[in-house]
């Protein structure tokens, strides 16, 4: 190396929030599930939510399941159900936030999908 080599070191933050583009749903719901596959998972460090933000108005999720990946026990599914009866919605936004008590144990989002039903 000479003396124009530069490296930069930066730690990972204890939170992280995430949102979407707007996503054009094609038609009118009032059901959405937003399935995340989450890695390097670990409940006793890592916690994770799911919000969806339509119509300028964030919406919490009112069902939440979580499975452990049989191949891959670091890994979880978490499916996020949203119930906006009376709220038909055409677009989306998904703001997945994610926290962890230890720096070197933070999750991230593998894989992310939304369904409107």
């Amino acid at each position: 190396l000479d003396n124009t080599a530069r490296a930069a070191v930066k730690r990972i933050r204890s939170t992280s929030v995430h949102v979407t583009d707007e996503l054009a749903l094609g038609v009118t719901s009032e059901t959405i599930v937003v399935v995340a596959v989450m890695d390097n998972f670990d409940p006793a460090y890592n916690s994770t939510a799911m919000t969806i933000i339509a119509g300028g108005t964030s919406h919490a999720a009112d069902t939440v399941e979580t499975e452990i990946d049989y191949f891959r026990p670091t890994r979880r599914k978490i499916t996020s159900t949203f119930d906006l009866t009376g709220a038909g919605v055409t677009a989306v936004r998904v703001r997945p936030t994610m926290a962890t008590s230890n720096v070197v144990k933070a999750c991230f989002v593998q894989d992310i999908s939304m369904h409107a039903l």
